[in-house]
């Protein structure tokens, strides 16, 4: 490695200033759009990677074979240059010739500075790349994606590189399943975000290390690509977050089944009599009425002596898979199917797909890699015929068979051998350059098919793997999570390092995935959790075969019910914020933080966390609780416990009661919430009523969404959306509605509730059904 010495020429017009840097490389500091600003290096030997696939520039995808890098942004005109010192909008940075080293102002304020003792040092024989900053003793950092631990990163290192941890320690474990090189820098100035535009193994550190010629410092060490760097600068987190989100592309809509309970188990499709279990499971879910709305096959179905066979049926196990899915359709429950992107050594298909795999980097032949207790190869999603033969297998082994949605998993792509040859669509790429835009493409390439199959529906896709992006194309989770009381509490932190670092709709398996099977209480507090996460979903895999299920625990199954009919009741909230976040990238899931930046309590690690900017959640984390001690921040107006109606001031701790059949929810002064009715259907839209529960605290205005929840009939203005309107006067609430869209649903009234002592005038309207 060789440090950068010197800035040794600038050259600036109104879209970028380029440095030279030690007579060789060149910098360009790029203007992006109002609140953005890119770093590009580009080496002496020119740009290791010349596309990229993570910058979406507004639009709901890229080409597959992607964008060119060097000329991503044209005829922006926001910068000016003068002496040592560009300036975008409110932006400033300043160059330092010598030693070379970058300093970043944002409204007056100094936000972030190079480290002055070496910031930027390149690999001389290879193409590694470390990248410096000072870090301030204030200091603290979000994002990352799925990391472990505390919310706050500092004074840890992570590892960014695509692994298949199953069991992993919530707390503790890294590296993780996904590639996500963005963070965001909260100090006293305010919050700055830096995304890293590389899909190499890289590692990111907070001041873990520590080195005695520089001062206190954080580094970005990359072991391939180019540093290709954006920097992001707003008043709030809020802001940069969504900055972020856009920037790589808007969350896509799914439908509306896709949020109710979904279920599964490895134990439900490997055992020999799998299409008989499975059954077994459709008539003690209807004897239990538990509202299944998808079941997700394993991939037992494809399983022979233990080896997974990618698009294959084991037809001992499923004599009748079609007959299969017919019975849980007519259930009203959609099916998704479990793929991978590795077909074994001996897998039927294997000699047929030989050109479509990732080849080795010495000889003319395919890789090999271990994967599940064998070897195999990986296809290589650069390789357009791949691609077409994938979406073939799709349609004919999965769709054709009734399977509703594609489940892309163990698609973190670990080949080791680094130098190992892809398509690149037509240019040569080696693996270590692309690793997790594998799993990016295998998704889309599903989620393609699926869409092509019925074209006027929306789709659900999962995939496990990926990288910014990947939001475009799919729902995500955590992996495969250990059952302990520890995972519950840092699922949910894990949760919104991911939120804020621009993926919205992500869950959890519920229960725990590996391990020993939950205990009764263990089970109902973490149906409570899943009832207000996106993905809502039970997975499980147990040594003995146990599979986690609603009723496995008689004693606490009116727990577990419960929480699934709060998951039901409150649905069009969810749907309505969710919609939200497709639209205006707005994280649904929050730290207390990003809505309250202004109270220091909030910045201690919580456990409680927001539903948009209005519901806070406080979930029961400890075993043989009974009640539960929460912090509500300071706000204006107080808040309002949601079940027991009564109110209390922001900026205190509060003792409430927390039975196994409840979790402590609060609502903020001067909102409301979109709940359907008790023991209804709100998926299938059979309510009658749609209950608006007022939370007193001055005039407010507030929004819901409606719509078919299958189609996209939404882009030709059929949904139904609400403007509500709140005045208070005194203890009476006065609402009053608009609406926009041609949807008609199927409740024909609203129904105003609000807290004893107030008055609702008038306390029922007609909706637009009328």
């Amino acid at each position: 490695m060789r440090f950068i010495e010197r800035v040794t020429d600038i050259v600036a017009d109104t879209e970028r200033c380029t440095l030279t840097l030690d007579h060789a490389h060149r910098l360009a500091i790029e203007a992006v759009a109002p609140g953005i600003v890119r770093l590009l290096l580009t080496r002496d030997r020119g740009l290791r990677l010349n596309r990229t696939w993570s910058i979406a520039r507004g639009v709901a995808s890229v080409p597959w074979e992607g964008l060119p890098r060097a000329d991503l942004f044209e005829n922006v005109g926001l910068m000016e240059y003068s002496g040592e010192t560009v300036r975008v909008g409110d932006i400033v940075v300043r160059i330092n010739r010598q030693p070379y080293f970058l300093e970043w102002f944002f409204q007056g304020r100094e936000m972030l500075g190079e480290r002055r003792t070496g910031a930027l040092a390149l690999g001389r024989r290879d193409n590694r790349i470390w990248h410096f900053h000072r870090l301030r003793e204030q200091s603290r950092f979000y994002g990352l994606g799925e990391r472990t631990g505390e919310i706050d990163r500092r004074g840890r290192s992570f590892e960014m590189r695509n692994v298949d941890p199953m069991g992993y320690d919530a707390r503790t474990t890294d590296p993780m399943y996904k590639h996500v090189p963005f963070y965001i820098e909260h100090h006293e100035n305010g919050y700055v975000g830096l995304f890293y535009d590389n899909y190499a193994t890289a590692r990111f550190n907070f001041g873990q290390e520590i080195d005695n010629y520089h001062g206190p410092f954080t580094s970005y060490r990359a072991a391939d690509g180019d540093l290709d760097l954006y920097l992001f600068f707003f008043p709030t987190l809020l802001e940069v977050t969504q900055a972020f989100s856009r920037l790589t592309g808007a969350t896509y809509f799914p439908p509306k089944w896709s949020l109710g309970y979904s279920t599964t188990s490895m134990s439900y499709t490997d055992v020999e009599d799998a299409q008989q279990r499975i059954e077994r499971f459709l008539e003690k879910a209807e004897e239990h009425e538990i509202p299944v709305k998808s079941f997700k096959y394993g991939s037992g179905y494809t399983s022979r002596d233990g080896k997974r066979y990618v698009f294959t049926w084991n037809r001992s196990k499923f004599p009748d898979p079609k007959g299969l899915s017919d019975a849980f359709h007519k259930r009203g429950i959609r099916l998704n199917a479990n793929i991978k992107p590795v077909l074994l050594h001996d897998h039927p298909l294997y000699e047929d797909a030989k050109p479509l795999f990732v080849r080795d980097s010495d000889e003319d032949i395919q890789e090999v890699s271990c994967f599940w207790d064998d070897f195999g190869s990986h296809l290589d999603f650069t390789n357009p015929a791949t691609v077409g033969w994938w979406k073939k297998q799709v349609r004919s082994q999965l769709l054709d068979y009734g399977i509703d949605a594609t489940w892309n998993d163990n698609n973190e792509y670990v080949i080791w051998d680094d130098g190992a040859r892809c398509h690149g669509f037509g240019e040569e790429i080696p693996i270590s350059l692309i690793r997790p835009l594998m799993s990016l493409w295998m998704t889309r390439a599903s989620h393609e098919i699926v869409q092509a199959q019925n074209p006027r529906r929306r789709v659900w896709s999962i995939s496990r793997c990926g990288c910014p992006g990947l939001q475009r194309y799919a729902q995500t989770w955590s992996g495969d999570n250990h059952t302990c009381w520890e995972t519950l509490e840092y699922n949910n932190k894990m949760a919104l390092g991911l939120s804020m670092s621009g993926m919205y709709n992500i869950g959890h398996d519920t229960g725990g995935f590996s391990g020993p099977p939950p205990g009764p209480e263990l089970l109902a507090r973490w149906f409570f959790i899943g009832a207000f996460t996106p993905r809502f979903g039970v997975n499980s895999w147990k040594p003995d075969g146990t599979i986690t299920e609603p009723w496995m625990h008689p004693e606490v199954l009116p727990a577990v019910k419960r929480a699934l009919a709060v998951r039901m009741r409150f649905m069009p909230h969810l749907y309505s914020l969710l919609k939200d976040s497709c639209d205006h990238s707005t994280p649904l899931l929050r730290p207390t933080f990003m809505n309250f930046p202004d109270d220091p309590r909030c910045l201690e690690e919580l456990t409680e966390f927001m539903w948009g900017d209005s519901l806070l959640i406080a979930p029961v984390l400890q075993p043989g609780a009974a009640t539960r001690r929460v912090y509500l921040p300071e706000c204006e107006h107080g808040w309002w416990c949601v079940w027991s109606g009564r109110s209390f001031p922001g900026g205190g701790d509060v003792e409430v009661e927390a039975p196994l059949e409840t979790i402590p929810l609060f609502a903020r002064g001067g909102s409301a919430l979109f709940l359907a009715e008790w023991g209804v259907d709100s998926i299938d839209g059979l309510e009658e009523i749609r209950e608006i529960h007022l939370f007193p605290g001055g005039d407010f205005e507030t929004r819901l969404y409606d719509d078919d929840g299958e189609t996209y009939g939404y882009l030709e203005g059929n949904f139904w959306k609400l403007i509500l309107k709140v005045e208070q006067r005194d203890s009476v609430l006065v609402p009053s509605v608009a609406t926009e869209g041609a949807f008609r649903p199927a409740y024909r009234r609203l129904k105003f509730i609000a807290p004893d002592g107030f008055q609702v005038e008038p306390a029922e309207a007609a909706t637009a059904a009328d």
